[in-house]
């Protein structure tokens, strides 16, 4: 049961860390965007011209997608590093209640 928790709070931890850092809301669509972690040549070159600092959210405003600022491997890794860290977080979950189940079940047994 211990392992089970143990791997519950890594993928759990592992997931919240992947959303806070690469997933950003967009109010006016109501949406949520995943970013990457590399921007494309054109983008870098957009970048260095702008005075202020941008953010992956005034990136969005002025290009409207994430295919057009980020290279589509890094958006690949992100997604599935979400999508895998999410479903192993489930996994694990259902893995710790039932051990839990079960060990009460042999307790009750005995």
């Amino acid at each position: 049961m211990a392992f089970s928790l143990l791997l519950l709070t890594a993928f759990s931890f592992t997931y919240i860390t992947l959303h806070s850092m690469f997933v950003v809301s967009i109010p006016d669509q109501d949406t949520l965007v995943t970013t990457g972690y590399t921007p494309l040549p054109q983008i870098l070159e957009y970048v260095e011209l702008s005075p202020n600092h941008l953010s992956a959210k005034d990136l969005l405003e002025k290009f409207h997608e994430a295919e057009s600022i980020w290279t589509l491997g890094s958006l690949t890794v992100i997604r599935l590093s979400l999508l895998c860290s999410w479903l192993f977080g489930w996994v694990a979950f259902t893995l710790a209640v039932g051990v839990f189940i079960i060990s009460q079940w042999k307790k009750t047994k005995t």
